[in-house]
């Protein structure tokens, strides 16, 4: 094993019982607490990838912007029309800050782009991942949520090694293979099959559809993530967490599958 996938083992066998631990607990303040951090600490990784070191006045902006807003969206989110509200505000309170402090005005809009996307497709969509721990079972569907990433990832990896041959995205992602994504997928149907046993009322047919989906959209998640890395020129998002490097790149398919299973809940319940 090398050195790198031995600090990954022994970060999650840290860090997976505190995980599962917040999502299983009754009270749901520790988790979204937990969320409002990480969703903080994926936008400072983010604002630093796009912004300049200079742009000091719009990286706090962004910043607080999307902590603040997923502050609100936990909040109220049991208040659905109420919730709606939020997404205006938030596009006028990024503009209007930099109509008045634009910094670079010639990176004007560039900025305000930037801070928007990390605004609704970090804070925004990692807060779906809180979202979910107000439904029925809602930890235990946290757990299928967290699990389909990490059977999807770690089974992707592996098969991909072994048997990559058919690169996926060349581009984004030279090390990422078609046969890699196919394992990968496996791996969250693996995930939806024993999902069947510890969530009462679920369906073998349906968990395996709903994982299959949410593990599409969590390569998706990744390839994005990597995208975004790659126009930037950077290896990793940031270095707070040994042998995985920062919190974008641990959420990264998070952000995407999340909404996926928040959706099918929401419909099923409301």
């Amino acid at each position: 094993m090398s050195s790198n996938l031995i600090k990954r083992v022994l970060t999650a066998l840290v860090a997976g019982p505190l995980i599962i631990g917040l999502a299983l607990w009754d009270n749901s303040i520790g988790w979204k607490i937990f969320i409002i951090m990480a969703a903080l600490l994926a936008m400072m990784e983010y604002a630093n990838i796009v912004f300049d070191t200079d742009e000091i006045y719009v990286k706090v902006l962004t910043v607080n912007a999307g902590g603040l807003f997923s502050i609100l969206l936990l909040s109220t989110i049991k208040f659905f029309r109420y919730s709606l509200m939020l997404f205006p505000w938030v596009v006028i309170l990024v503009l209007s800050s930099l109509v008045f402090f634009p910094g670079k005005i010639e990176k004007a809009a560039h900025n305000a782009a930037r801070a928007l996307m990390g605004i609704f497709a970090v804070a925004m969509l990692l807060t779906f991942l809180g979202l979910i721990k107000i439904f029925p079972q809602g930890g235990k569907w946290i757990i299928f949520t967290l699990t389909l990433v990490w059977f999807n990832d770690t089974l992707a990896y592996f098969v991909g090694k072994a048997f990559g041959k058919h690169k996926f995205s060349p581009l984004i992602s030279p090390n990422k293979t078609w046969e890699g994504a196919l394992g990968g997928i496996l791996g969250s149907l693996l995930a939806g099959y024993l999902a069947t046993f510890y969530i009462k009322g679920s369906f073998l047919v349906t968990m395996l559809i709903l994982a299959a989906f949410a593990g599409i959209m969590g390569q998706l998640g990744d390839l994005s993530e990597s995208m975004l890395k790659r126009s930037f020129k950077i290896k990793d998002s940031g270095n707070i967490i040994p042998g995985h490097g920062g919190i974008l790149d641990r959420i990264d398919a998070l952000l995407f599958a999340s909404p996926v299973v928040f959706c099918y809940l929401w419909f099923t319940h409301f």
